[in-house]
């Protein structure tokens, strides 16, 4: 009896480490802080995933990251991303060398803007707004389980224009259920072909008792030349009374509609959109144009 039960010790053991051997072959844990390389202080809310793969995170306000890359990615390369900012890539094998058992630090560079790029809006103009304008309901739900790692997530519109070059001056959204304090998030504004526009990022603290949000985008002099997506990221659930923490079972939605332009949603900026049917959401946005007047006033210039 006793040979019998040291043998299935033994046997037990044996299993044990060739599982656990598998999965230390299979993932392996890539994490470490990421800084300003003038300043050196960190960064909060960097993007770090692999692109075009649908898998990444986000740092947390004091740059912190950790992510599980699987083997699977060995040979596809990690990027962190962040707006205002060069972003930095290498391999997901390098990473794992490099970085196996301890935590990395990286030094991003400011992207350097031409000090000579100037914005020149029009003199004559017009002023309309443009995207889904029904804030009411069905809700749009943003944040579910704040147990679940989803702080990363995006939801937008796709907002069509007419006139080029256009301005966007502000952008709107409703609240349609909020069980937080205040939250933080932050505005993506994309170009068809999913190139971020923004040169500084844009954050938009929301208070448990809003129930609109506008954001004054004008003072960033936005200009776009064609059809562009408003889109929202979660980043970190703040509570006011605890400080920071996740809270089980509070929720965060958007106002939504019925009718109007697709709303797209994907887990992370690394993932492709995905159209959600049925119901729309809320955003809308204030913009500027050139006024060319009409036919009518054209004739007596």
């Amino acid at each position: 009896m006793k040979k019998t039960f040291h043998t299935l010790a033994v046997i037990s053991i044996f299993i044990l480490f060739i599982f656990t051997g598998s999965v230390r072959l299979y993932a392996q844990n890539f994490s470490g802080q990421i800084f300003d390389n003038k300043t050196k202080q960190p960064i909060p809310y960097v993007n770090v995933g692999i692109p075009n793969k649908g898998f990444g995170t986000v740092s947390d306000d004091n740059g912190n990251f950790s992510i599980l890359l699987d083997d699977k990615y060995n040979n596809d390369s990690i990027k962190i991303s962040m707006i205002g900012y060069k972003p930095i890539s290498l391999k997901v094998q390098d990473a794992k060398n490099q970085y196996g058992n301890i935590s990395a630090k990286f030094y991003m560079n400011e992207n350097s803007y031409e000090l000579n790029e100037v914005v020149i809006r029009p003199i004559k103009y017009k002023t309309t707004i443009v995207g889904n304008k029904d804030l009411g309901q069905p809700c749009v739900s943003f944040i579910g389980d704040t147990t679940k790692s989803n702080e990363n997530y995006e939801v937008g519109t796709l907002i069509s224009i007419k006139k080029q070059p256009t301005f966007i001056d502000n952008i709107k959204f409703g609240v349609c259920h909020n069980d937080f304090d205040s939250i933080i998030i932050r505005i993506n504004i994309y170009t068809k072909t999913n190139e971020n526009i923004l040169k500084h990022p844009i954050y938009v603290t929301v208070k448990k008792e809003d129930k609109t949000v506008t954001i004054d985008t004008k003072k960033y002099n936005i200009e776009v030349e064609d059809n562009f997506i408003i889109a929202f990221e979660a980043l970190e659930i703040l509570q006011s009374k605890s400080g920071k923490g996740k809270t089980i079972g509070k929720k965060f939605s958007f106002s939504g509609g019925y009718f109007g332009a697709d709303m797209l949603m994907r887990k992370n900026i690394y993932a492709k959109w995905e159209k959600v049917p049925v119901v729309v959401v809320g955003f809308n946005a204030t913009i500027t144009y050139e006024d060319n007047g009409n036919w009518f006033t054209n004739i007596f210039k």
